[in-house]
């Protein structure tokens, strides 16, 4: 029995009034929570034990009140108003908004909403969308039903890119380092694809400039600032030159091999040859030299350019300007010498590779190998000398290296890589660090203060000489006396200069040199003989290993499980 139940919103709840004619006795919970459940106040959050509180203070009232002509009212549920918080990320850069949909209160308005960022500073990034989901939430969602969104979100900096060039045709050099593949998933390493040629007047490299930083902002409106990118300009370099219809690019001015080496393209004249002996001579070449064939004992092949060789190379000395690159193996002895082969004493060989670029050979044994930006080994390498100031891969790079470095030298500023490094039989194998040759940026900023330096002194000394013939005279006419003013205000200019020069070039002086590091990455198998050594360090294998790394840090040699 529900019949003239009234609900009354009243200082935030909602009250139940049993009028007094009433019969309480026959009034249930279910009676009186479907009669609420029909009102407009629905939507309160009903109190704990509310209606079942009203039913029984109702009956007791009534049984020890009888006759009373007084209505009762009860308390049942809370009217609670929608609840928004906000939260912001430790970085500004985001904002969170975490709403619960009224219990029958005061939904949330979008100036409501507004004057909350406001409170918390935010005025960036608001996301409209956000706050149209948050008052739709509120008006259609069950009382209760939470709901969290992203409100406002910054803009993270975007710095430019730096100018950037990018080769129109392939890279000659690369073309014929690359293994061709089979078509079954291998690879033939004596393949090592056709050679690529440019005709006179084709497109070979294109600049393309650097790009403006795009700015951020926090949340809070903070400006996060953004780099541009550094621009370069496009260098014509031998054979090449600016295309005369577009400054940004490079066009070939004959017909040739195209390389690339950064801002830069070359394309270098090529003489094929089959073999280089006795028959042919020595090979001294302005340009490129492929050999089909192989060279021959005691034959030299010098070029500006790249040398491929697709055959053999024995006991012969090849000297690149670029790449060197042989197919198939490199073979030499070692010649005789009077010093003992110690650990500062290396036994002369009869076979020398030299390049201002990379070395890549298939294999080699008792073999000189200096390449400047680094040595690629397909298979093994056995007794060989190898100076170079880049990475020693053999069999591959890092821990996936599977060849094999067996006795020998290794002299390196960067990393070695191979799957085994030594032999079973306890083969010495010398693997040396050394700090880079390039000056350090340091370097070439305490170059470049002490030139700077050097000028304003230079500036300050004719300033002086001046100002003195300045002070001989007895009268100075209106000229003069500009004159000397202008020379008193450079003084004091060029002494700033000086001892701002002077303090950056202590500091630069008193920052310690960068930490070095390098490491020797053994895939496979480490054997005792081998031996790392960087400056007065050494570390030398007593034992057998599995995978092991040795690293170069901070200035020691550790030696450690490959991970």
């Amino acid at each position: 029995m529900s019949d003239g139940l009234k609900f009354i919103s009243q200082a935030g709840f909602v009250h139940v009034e049993i009028p007094h004619g009433l019969d309480v006795s026959a009034m249930t919970i279910e009676n009186l929570e479907d009669a609420y459940r029909k009102s407009e106040l629905s939507k309160a959050k009903v109190v704990d034990n509310g209606f079942q509180n009203a039913v029984t203070e109702a009956r007791k009232y009534r049984t020890e009140n009888p006759g009373t002509k007084q209505n009762l009212r009860f308390k049942i549920a809370e009217i609670r108003d929608a609840e928004l918080t906000i939260e912001i990320s430790e970085d500004a850069m985001e904002a969170e908004a975490y709403v619960t949909a009224p219990y029958g209160g005061t939904t949330l308005s979008r100036g409501h909403i507004l004057s909350c960022l406001r409170e918390q500073e935010i005025t960036a990034g608001i996301r409209r969308e956000a706050i149209e989901q948050l008052i739709e939430h509120c008006n259609t969602a069950l009382p209760g039903l939470p709901l969290e969104v992203t409100i406002a979100r910054g803009r993270k900096p975007v710095n430019g890119l730096d100018a950037r060039f990018k080769p129109l045709v392939p890279d000659a050099r690369k073309r014929i380092l690359r293994p061709q593949d089979r078509g079954d998933g291998s690879v033939d390493m004596r393949d090592l694809g056709k050679l690529f040629s440019v005709k006179e007047g084709e497109a070979v490299l294109r600049r393309i400039p650097a790009t403006k930083g795009r700015p951020g902002f926090t949340i809070k409106g903070e400006p996060l600032p953004a780099t541009d990118g550094t621009d370069r300009d496009i260098k014509a370099g031998k054979g090449t030159l600016l295309n005369p219809d577009n400054s940004d690019e490079l066009i070939a001015e004959k017909q040739g091999m195209p390389t690339f080496i950064d801002n830069s393209a070359e394309v270098d004249e090529v003489l094929t040859m089959k073999d280089v002996d006795v028959g042919t001579g020595h090979v001294d070449y302005e340009g490129s030299v492929i050999i089909t064939g192989s060279v021959g004992e005691g034959m030299r092949v010098k070029a500006t350019g790249d040398i491929t060789i697709a055959g053999y190379v024995d006991s012969a000395e090849l000297n690149a300007g670029g790449n060197i690159t042989v197919a198939k193996g490199v073979i030499g002895h070692q010649l005789a010498h009077d010093d003992e082969d110690d650990d500062d004493n290396f036994a002369p060989l009869s076979t020398r590779l030299i390049a201002s670029g990379s070395v890549w050979v298939s294999y080699a044994q008792y073999a000189m190998l200096i390449g400047k930006h680094g040595v690629i080994v397909d298979k093994q390498l056995t007794h060989c000398h190898v100076i170079t100031q880049g990475a020693l891969c053999v069999g591959g790079e890092g821990k996936n290296a599977l060849g094999k470095l067996i006795g020998g030298v290794v002299e390196t500023t960067s990393d070695v890589s191979a799957g085994q490094v030594g032999a079973p039989a306890g083969t010495k194998t010398r693997i040396y660090f050394q700090q880079p040759l390039d000056a350090s940026e340091a370097d070439v900023e305490v170059n470049s203060l002490r030139n700077h330096l050097q000028i304003a002194l230079r500036t300050i000394k004719k300033l002086l000489a001046a100002q003195q013939q300045l002070a001989k005279i007895p009268k100075l006419n209106e000229r003069q006396q500009l004159m000397r003013s202008k020379i008193t205000d450079e003084l004091a200019h060029q002494q700033n200069t000086i001892a701002t020069l002077r303090g950056r070039l202590s500091l630069v002086m008193d920052t310690p040199a960068p930490d070095l590091q390098l490491q020797v990455i053994a895939g496979r198998q480490l054997y005792p003989g081998a031996i790392v050594r960087f400056e007065d360090k050494f570390l030398r294998v007593k034992e057998h290993r599995g995978g092991t790394v040795i690293a170069l840090r901070q200035h020691e040699l550790i030696m450690d499980v490959l991970r």
